[in-house]
């Protein structure tokens, strides 16, 4: 068909250190993301996609994550959950 749905869903849980010095190993993540793409013909894709984060606490991100706002761009040291969207379009000649 020419409609194609998409979701993700990934959990980065809590960590186990002996290390004193908390650098994210206490805090969690929970990501959600939603896609819709429709095949318009002659090279012509649309897309829209949506996405979700909730942290388990306000602080720094999980130790499994890059940065504290990697993946999401939702600072974990700022907000707990934050909701993004977005819709394209794709031309191939």
């Amino acid at each position: 068909g020419k409609w194609v749905a998409s979701t993700g869903m990934v959990h980065l849980g809590k960590a186990s250190t002996d290390n004193p010095s908390e650098r994210g190993q206490s805090n969690s993540a929970t990501i959600n993301t939603f896609g819709l793409k429709y095949e318009m013909g002659r090279g012509i894709e649309v897309y829209g996609f949506a996405g979700m984060v909730n942290y388990g606490r306000l602080a720094l991100a999980p130790t499994s994550m890059p940065a504290n706002a990697a993946f999401t761009n939702i600072d974990s040291r700022v907000k707990r959950r934050g909701n993004w969207f977005g819709v394209g379009a794709v031309y191939v000649f």
